[in-house]
């Protein structure tokens, strides 16, 4: 009688699984990151829009989880917003400053890092961009949020173009563009974590600095 039950298929096997949930995980990283992209380009207009071409200006800003910040449900009505945390004529020096690190680490609601500065694009790389004789003015967005950086960039013919890449891909070196203003993002992202692994004493004595500061600003 009977005999052994059919199979249906054959089982997979643990490198199957463990491929097929890759290909699972690698497919909602990407719709995750298309999503992502697309509010942090209506974030970059509505930052254009109210606030302009920053021409020499650096900017840093807080990327900031509105639901966070307001201490509601996350995934109910949750919008990504920045606010601008300070802003001056050396970009880089800026990323560079622990206090300004620390203190926009300090935003409530705070999910990751914006950059926005002017810049000059050229055509070809046989000139220094800003020597080129077909140079345009244009405008760099940088971001860095759900470990990945994504770049907004903004010619001054309105021309929008954006493009990603994941902090893996920059370890790596797979980076071809703008590759020193990313590793200055990290490492202004970061930094605050750092200096409170390594050098807690500092970490507090900057702490304790900012929340003075502003308790004398609300008194």
């Amino acid at each position: 009688m009977g005999g052994s039950a059919p199979l249906i298929g054959d089982k997979m096997s643990e490198e199957q699984v463990g491929e097929s949930v890759e290909e699972a995980f690698q497919e909602m990283q990407v719709d995750l990151t298309i999503e992502i992209l697309e509010s942090l380009k209506e974030i970059e207009n509505q930052v254009y829009e109210s606030s302009g071409d920053p021409d020499t200006v650096g900017q840093t800003w807080a990327i900031v989880s509105s639901a966070l910040a307001a201490g509601t449900n996350e995934f109910e009505e949750n919008r990504i917003q920045v606010v601008l945390t300070g802003q001056g004529e050396d970009l880089f020096a800026g990323l560079a400053d622990e206090r300004l690190a620390v203190a926009t680490s300090l935003i409530k609601g705070k999910i990751g890092t914006m950059i926005r500065t002017g810049a000059w694009l050229a055509p070809t790389s046989d000139f220094k961009a800003s020597e080129h004789p077909e140079k345009k003015s244009c405008i760099i967005s940088g971001f860095y949020l759900a470990q990945h950086v994504f770049f907004i960039v903004r010619d001054q013919e309105q021309n929008v173009v954006p493009y990603v890449i994941s902090r893996t891909q920059f370890e790596n070196g797979e980076a071809q563009k703008h590759t020193e203003l990313i590793g200055a993002l990290l490492d202004f992202h970061y930094l605050p974590m750092t200096l409170k692994l390594d050098d807690p004493a500092s970490y507090e004595e900057i702490l304790d600095s900012i929340l003075e500061t502003i308790e004398e600003e609300e008194s």
